[in-house]
């Protein structure tokens, strides 16, 4: 494990709806081995000929309704895709080019109906926000993405495997239980992490990006939050959850690395109480000020 770190991973599930914000070229070139054939669809006519003459110089492409034999990319409007469907919905993932202008062009009930046939979308978009056709989409970085399931204190223990056993590289983002992000923050402190978790006023927040929280994220490195995955537009994302997050790579941890620092981490669990998360009693850092040599961070980045 001492060598192990998350590294950066491309998976996609037929199963899932995503969102990014690399173009549909790209897109497309990245999922082609992964799928035997793949449907592009555009709002515009005139995109979806474009899209055609710049894929079908490298690939077996279909437009519109036109007969080609087993093509590896057919390219529709919603529309005309909802009325080929028969004929033209062989893959159940579809790639969205330009997928926040669906709305917009009138497309949401088209949209709704192709996903109570069972279709799935890869939305590709130059911004990022809520598609009501969609469901709990997972945005795709560059980055990596994984999620360790855990129950109760086992988050706390994932996250002290990590940082001891320097697992990281870079700047990453925690997605946890909103609940519990003063109680991950504190916990961090104790151990020296330094990093930040968005917050408005006293209230920890649910909606951040790099961007919102830039200066904080710059100096940490590291940023705790609590949010439905849509919403969490970072590059590197871990989320800790008691539940598995379909179409995010599991990552399985060795607890029993740790046997011998349980005491320490559940003795800090205890000290941080419901009074203390609330911020109406101070956290008694002092207590445990010879505990962050356990782990050395500043190594880590």
């Amino acid at each position: 494990m001492n060598n192990e770190t998350f590294k950066s991973d491309f998976s996609i599930s037929k199963n899932t709806d995503y969102i990014t914000t690399r173009s549909t070229e790209d897109m497309v070139s990245d999922i082609l081995p992964i799928f035997e054939n793949i449907t592009i669809l555009s709002v515009y006519k005139q995109r979806c000929l474009d899209l055609f003459k710049i894929l079908n110089k490298t690939r077996k492409c279909k437009l519109f309704d036109t007969p080609v034999i087993s093509p590896e990319i057919s390219i529709f409007t919603p529309r005309l895709f909802l009325e080929n469907i028969e004929e033209a919905g062989q893959s159940k993932l579809l790639v969205l080019d330009d997928c926040h202008l669906f709305i917009d062009f009138g497309y949401l009930d088209i949209m709704k109906e192709i996903k109570n046939r069972g279709y799935n979308f890869i939305g590709c978009t130059k911004l990022i926000t809520d598609m009501e056709f969609m469901k709990n989409p997972i945005i795709l970085t560059n980055g990596f993405s994984y999620f360790i399931k855990c129950h109760k204190n086992e988050a706390f223990q994932a996250l002290f495997v990590i940082f001891n056993f320097k697992m990281l590289k870079g700047s990453v983002c925690l997605v946890v239980d909103p609940k519990l992000i003063r109680k991950f923050y504190i916990f961090l402190q104790v151990f020296g992490v330094d990093c930040c978790y968005y917050k408005k006023g006293n209230q920890a927040v649910s909606i951040c990006s790099e961007e919102e929280v830039d200066s904080d994220f710059k100096v940490n490195n590291l940023i705790i939050v609590g949010k439905k995955s849509v919403d969490c537009q970072f590059e590197n994302i871990i989320y800790l959850s008691n539940q598995e997050i379909e179409g995010i790579r599991p990552y399985n941890l060795d607890y029993t690395k740790i046997e011998k620092y349980n005491y320490r981490i559940n003795d800090v669990l205890r000290s941080i109480t419901p009074s203390v998360i609330k911020g109406v009693k101070d956290f008694d850092y002092e207590r445990f000020k010879n505990i962050k040599s356990v782990i050395d961070y500043k190594s880590l980045f």
